[in-house]
């Protein structure tokens, strides 16, 4: 172990490391870039979910500073991981959820986006399937929001129309590619 790699671990113990983040990623190859982001209201992002991922989509989400009334929520309704997604979120050491993305659990993530702020609900959000991540979103409501070419894009521009934010193609065809 080098020096850096020994004063990371005494400095921040709780760090992952690259394997614990390691997992399934976005296609930056074959996607799009939802933009214009931060004047979205997140109750309205997560009730517009529904309407544009694939039946039995599984929401998972990083959080680091989640209240008490989301983590009771999340606890409520996780299941177990289908795959494992990268982190994005080195330190502190977030708390990571999978829930089923369904009319019921984004109707109640809806209603905690109008009592929380979004820092108290989560960091990161990643949809996935059994095969691929189909949405990512890293630092959600002030990054870029990625999402697969796999959706359709008539769904991707109803989506954006609904949560009122553009997208592009966000692809990036020197990107090495997944795994």
């Amino acid at each position: 172990m080098g020096l850096v790699e020994i004063l990371k671990r005494n400095l921040f113990p709780d760090m992952l490391t690259e394997q614990q983040m390691a997992g399934i990623m976005l296609d930056m190859r074959n996607c799009w870039e939802v933009t214009k982001i931060k004047g979205v209201q997140a109750a309205n992002f997560f009730r517009t979910l529904v309407e544009m991922a694939p039946e039995y989509s599984i929401f998972c989400l990083e959080t680091t500073a989640a209240v008490d009334e989301v983590k009771e929520f999340l606890e409520a309704n996780k299941m177990p991981p289908v795959r494992k997604v990268q982190l994005g979120t080195l330190w502190p050491k977030p708390s990571v959820y999978h829930i089923p993305l369904n009319e019921q659990t984004m109707q109640q993530m809806a209603q905690l986006a109008v009592n929380f702020a979004m820092p108290e609900i989560c960091d990161h959000i990643h949809i996935y399937n059994e095969s691929l991540v189909l949405l990512e979103w890293f630092d959600a409501f002030w990054q870029p929001m990625y999402i697969s070419k796999k959706i359709p894009e008539n769904s991707i521009k109803s989506f954006c129309e609904k949560i009122g934010c553009d997208y592009c193609d966000g692809s990036l065809p020197s990107w090495p590619g997944p795994g």
